[in-house]
């Protein structure tokens, strides 16, 4: 997270969505899934999506996402 950090702060590189690997990291630091599930539910929420649909509980305090 630190890493990711640094380099979002960084001008000399660039994401495909800074928001979204902004949220991403936000939201992994408070749930137990791992970061590249909480990029794409933060993707997807960006997109426009109205939630991400999954099957991993560790998803669950991650609010765009519904775990069925």
């Amino acid at each position: 997270m630190t890493a990711l950090r640094v380099l979002l702060d960084e001008p000399a590189y660039a994401f495909e969505s800074s928001a979204a690997v902004e949220s991403a990291v936000q939201q992994y630091a408070t749930c137990r899934a791992g970061f590249a599930d909480c990029l794409i539910a933060a993707k997807n929420s960006l997109a426009g999506c109205e939630f991400t649909a999954t099957f991993d509980r560790a998803l669950r305090a991650v609010p765009q996402v519904k775990v069925f």
